[in-house]
């Protein structure tokens, strides 16, 4: 009923291109599993690591026109906190559904696939989106044809 979904695998989340593959073979849907840990403080005493995941999640709802769930593992295993923090996103940023960090939780989330598509008609770099660029230009830098500096 929610049309085509992608999966990513915890810092998959971080690479910018994962979520622009799944864009270009028509997932609508993202859904992130992790199982990151608890670490780095921020200046301001948040968790860099979650805080970058959750930014992640953002920028691919945003940009790419996601709907998005992560889901993140909570509790203590051989020395390793994991934070918890799962949450749903909608392409426009909107958390529809977030879980506490370090809480063992459970909620159910509706989710209204119709967003995807009023985002997406908003969203005209989708529309015009150039996949042989993309791939002549990673053939290029694959093979070290880079321009010095």
């Amino acid at each position: 009923p929610w049309g085509k979904a992608g999966m990513l695998i915890c810092f998959d989340l971080l690479h910018p291109a994962a979520g622009y593959l799944h864009e270009q073979a028509g997932v609508r849907l993202l859904i992130t599993i992790s199982a990151s840990p608890a670490r780095g403080i921020t200046a301001d005493g948040d968790m860099a690591g979650e805080r970058a995941f959750r930014l992640a999640q953002e920028a691919h709802a945003r940009l790419l026109g996601f709907m998005t769930i992560y889901v993140n593992r909570v509790g203590t295993e051989e020395g390793f906190t994991f934070c918890g923090g799962s949450l749903v996103m909608d392409p426009f940023g909107k958390v529809l559904c977030e879980l506490p960090l370090y809480e063992e939780t459970r909620a159910v989330c509706e989710i209204d696939m119709e967003t995807v598509a009023r985002a997406r008609s908003l969203y005209p770099h989708l529309k015009e989106g150039r996949p042989d660029f993309i791939l002549q230009e990673m053939w290029r830098i694959r093979q070290g044809q880079i321009p010095k500096p």
